[in-house]
């Protein structure tokens, strides 16, 4: 199990996450959006987010042209009517348009360029830095928050889930799986003493935490903390954010307020699986059987001892015995290797 890390170059620093996950088999999404919005000062600040697990730069994309692109892909992101009102290249002033008042900030564009030190890649991790400091003119016009937003593609959500399969599944056409998905943040437990140390010294306030898990419809969540609101993802007004959509969504939205501890967000998932495999054996089983009922009738007509009988009767059974025992163990192997292929091909 890891953590994801969010620390500040400043001391007791306030700063509100997003967090959008796309876990969805049937669209082929498997990504991790971060949307970073912090008050903007005029001494320089960064914002560190290190996320475990190996990535490349292509893996990193930034996604402020998006959010600036439209209004309305602004107003689904923030859940509210957004008004955009200067562009150019480093950028848009936005207007959150909200009772009892209108609030404002900048969503910057992020760079992606490993050779800027923004990103910065190693084999086990991925470091994000967000760059904060504004200018003073643009402070005293009230833009006084700033917006980043990130996508990680080919997310490595097995590094933050588990999977209990049922017993006995192999006996079955189809069988019960849970997935058990625990997004930690700042989790000191996970850590290292040096780390954990540095992020309880950083005194980061985290003043918001919005969780988003956006899944195919037929997944199951039996239980899910903090408590979520459940949606249909509406997939037409998001086509332009997000692409390959060709299978309805559900959306679980979870938050956090005023967090100062290690935040988590846990989803247990309940799938229900078919293996062709094992249609196929109870298939090649019984064919199995009936030739082996054959071969039985043409001895008992052949052989007149009946010891020998037995004996070819009780050879079958052990055959049979060791089917059962032999193939469950073929299968389980076979799906170690299938699981593990899948995860490199995503890397």
């Amino acid at each position: 199990m890891e953590t994801i890390t969010v620390k500040s170059s400043e001391k007791n620093s306030n700063v509100e996450l997003h967090f959008n996950l796309w876990d969805s088999e049937k669209n082929k999404l498997h990504c991790l959006d971060i949307g970073v919005m912090c008050e903007a000062n005029s001494k320089p600040e960064t914002i560190e987010i290190t996320i475990p697990g190996k990535y490349t730069p292509n893996d990193i994309n930034d996604l402020s042209d998006l959010l600036i692109s439209k209004n309305e892909i602004c107003t689904n992101i923030f859940n509210c009517k957004m008004e955009l009102t200067i562009q150019d290249s480093w950028g848009a002033k936005v207007c959150k348009k909200q009772d009892p008042k209108d609030e404002k900030f900048i969503i910057r564009k992020f760079d992606t360029e490993s050779q800027n030190r923004d990103v910065v890649i190693k084999n086990d991790h991925v470091k994000i830095v967000f760059k904060v400091n504004e200018k003073s003119d643009i402070i005293s016009e009230g833009y006084n928050k700033i917006y980043y937003r990130i996508r990680i593609r080919n997310f490595k959500l097995e590094s933050y889930s588990v999977l209990s399969k049922s017993k006995g599944g192999f006996f079955e056409s189809s069988y019960d799986r849970n997935r058990i998905i625990d997004f930690r943040i700042n989790d000191i437990k996970l850590l290292s003493l040096s780390t954990g140390k540095e992020i309880a010294d950083n005194n980061l306030k985290i003043s918001k935490i919005h969780f988003l898990y956006i899944t195919d419809c037929e997944e199951n969540i039996i239980l899910a903390t903090p408590e979520p609101r459940i949606r249909l993802f509406e997939t037409e007004n998001w086509k332009e954010y997000i692409k390959a959509q060709k299978h309805e969504m559900l959306a679980y939205h979870m938050f956090f307020k005023e967090s100062t501890t290690s935040p988590s967000f846990l989803l247990k998932i309940q799938q229900r699986k078919t293996s062709v495999w094992h249609i196929g054996g109870y298939a090649i089983g019984v064919l199995l059987m009936s030739l082996f009922a054959n071969l039985i009738m043409i001895l008992f007509e052949k052989l007149s001892c009946p010891w020998s009988c037995i004996s070819v009767v009780l050879f079958g059974l052990l055959c049979i015995i060791a089917l059962l025992v032999f193939i469950p163990l073929i299968n389980e192997k076979f799906s170690v290797y299938r699981r593990g292929k899948k995860r490199k091909n995503r890397k």
